[in-house]
């Protein structure tokens, strides 16, 4: 019970997503999940021990150990930790597999959500767009971006704001919802339930909502009854998987949706990833940019405080386009295809396309080139590159530091 309560207790204090507990033979190891990317916290672990790690965490979960042999098991695990003074319970999600030789745990950190839109990681102009699309009271808004973008918690700041004020009716459909709030009526889908989608989606008109949010546009039925019910006077928010505003569009135009539904049910596309933040820590001075810059720029070294990685955190960096007058008369005209109505907007400044963001957060010293050039696609293999030097170095002591830092929980309980 000692031994797992420490390991909780590194894993909260790492500000990791996940930990996964991990079975071999004759040896297993323990990995954290930090800012996407996973990296090994303690190898080299008998196997007996690790079983043991395994089945002590079923246990706290509430769950029968024995059964982690034959099935799955889903649930949660509830860590009480004293912090700065200040006792906070924290739960986690606990996922197991029946593997080869011992169950595989996964434990999964539920993280507050950023709710103050100004914190997300939009630039000024794009956060005047953003609430003036949400500010109406009819209209459709699509976050999109790949998975792991950081779409929920786009969604979730948005919610903030329009909760503030308690003067509207939100319903939120999501399958399932991610993040709870009293302050908005959530209906959590399953699968394999009598209560599909078109169930919830028809009994949230009828229950007389102001704001609808819609979890994903799975399907051309999906956004036809989504734009449908921005055009009979309620605001819709929703997200969909593409890469970016073009992208966007263009899979609207496909799904056949009529180009004058589009041009007045929509209010904005916001398109985003995630990109990593240096580590104010081991931020140096880059000496030999790619490019000519009129302020110094920086990239991550590396250091114990950043587990070696030279980045801590992430945020937003995001393209979007919203609907004036002008961009809907564009989406109207069916001579004109996505491409031409986003170059259209590129010239007019109505959208300021993702590289030109990257660029701005280079230079306000938030992310390296590095990794602006990993997240756009363009070199993944610099940034192992540019830590590897450092690693070599600090490996030795990294696993000394960071145990001596666990005293930052000054105390710290399983509570079930």
């Amino acid at each position: 019970q000692e031994f797992i309560r420490l390991i909780l207790m590194e894993f909260l204090r790492s500000g990791s997503s996940d930990m996964h507990v991990e079975a071999g033979q004759p040896t297993g190891r323990i990995r954290f999940r930090y800012d996407s990317e996973m990296f090994v916290r303690w190898d080299d672990i008998p196997f007996q021990k690790i079983k043991q790690i395994a089945m002590g965490l079923a246990e706290i979960s509430g769950k029968d150990a024995t059964q982690m042999k034959f099935k799955d098991i889903d649930s949660t695990v509830k860590v009480r930790a004293i912090r700065d003074g200040r006792s906070a319970d924290v739960e986690l999600r606990f996922v197991s597999q029946p593997t080869l030789y011992a169950p595989s745990i996964v434990l999964r950190s539920q993280l507050k959500p950023i709710r103050d839109i100004n914190a997300v990681g939009f630039l000024p102009r794009q956060i005047a767009d953003l609430k003036a699309a949400y500010s109406q009271n009819r209209g459709i808004l699509i976050i999109t971006g790949a998975t792991g973008s950081g779409k929920t918690n786009t969604l979730e700041a948005i919610y903030a704001q329009l909760e503030a004020s308690d003067l509207k009716k939100i319903i939120e459909i999501g399958e399932p919802i991610e993040i709870r709030s009293t302050r908005r009526t959530q209906m959590s889908l399953r699968p394999n339930s009598q209560f599909a989608w078109w169930d919830a989606f028809y009994s949230c008109l009828r229950a007389d909502p102001d704001i609808i949010g819609i979890g994903e546009l799975r399907s051309a039925e999906h956004a036809a009854v989504a734009i449908n019910a921005a055009l009979t006077g309620h605001l819709v928010l929703s997200t969909f998987h593409a890469a970016n505003v073009e992208d966007t569009l263009s899979r609207m135009f496909q799904l056949g949706l009529p180009r004058e539904n589009l041009s007045t049910g929509l209010n904005l596309i916001l398109a985003q990833s995630l990109i990593k933040k240096l580590c104010e820590r081991c931020k140096v001075i880059d000496p030999h940019p790619s490019e000519l810059y009129d302020v110094p720029v920086y990239k991550g070294v590396g250091c114990p405080e950043c587990f070696n990685k030279g980045t801590r955190g992430r945020t937003a960096m995001a393209e979007l386009l919203y609907f004036n007058d002008e961009v809907k008369e564009w989406v109207e005209n069916r001579s004109m295809t996505a491409r031409d109505v986003v170059q259209r907007a590129l010239r007019a400044g109505y959208l300021i396309p993702m590289k030109e963001v990257a660029r701005q957060k280079v230079i306000e010293g938030i992310t390296s080139e590095v990794e602006v050039a990993a997240v756009l696609g363009l070199v993944e293999s610099k940034r192992q590159f540019s830590n590897a030097a450092y690693r070599q170095e600090s490996d030795a002591d990294l696993s000394n530091q960071m145990v001596s830092r666990i005293d930052e929980f000054i105390e710290g309980e399983i509570v079930g």
